[in-house]
């Protein structure tokens, strides 16, 4: 809830899911989100579409999650949902959500088997310096 967000709106709203028959049922609403069944918890982040200046910048970073994983040492991946409404939608009935929350993002979550390398995705290709 430390990310900034546009107009101060704090749109952001979370459920934190750890029963398995959820995290079973929420692994089948997208493609990408098989990985939710084999977590002990998911964070799913969503938006309020109420009381904002401006909905179309409702939806926010979830990176601060990403990195605070990290810090405890967790596995964690952005699952992406919106703005595919059909996903949203399927998300949305698994948590039985009220109409003024749209999903945004699954995040499982838990210790991971194997640990990495640090990729370096760094691309000076793609950094523009104007000025």
């Amino acid at each position: 809830m430390a990310s900034p967000s546009a107009w101060n709106q704090k749109p952001w709203e979370f459920y934190v899911v750890t029963r398995t028959d959820v995290l079973n049922q929420l692994s089948r609403t997208r493609p990408y989100a098989s990985c939710a069944a084999s977590a002990p918890a998911a964070i799913l982040a969503c938006y309020r579409t109420s009381d904002l200046r401006n909905a179309d910048y409702a939806q926010m970073c979830c990176e601060n999650i990403l990195l605070e994983a990290v810090e405890l040492d967790l596995g964690a991946v952005w699952v992406g949902i919106a703005p595919i409404e059909a996903e949203m939608d399927a998300v949305a009935k698994v948590l039985d959500m009220p109409e003024h929350l749209k999903a945004f993002a699954i995040i499982p979550l838990g210790y991971p088997e194997i640990t990495a390398p640090v990729q370096d995705r760094y691309d000076e290709k793609r950094i523009y310096y104007i000025g």
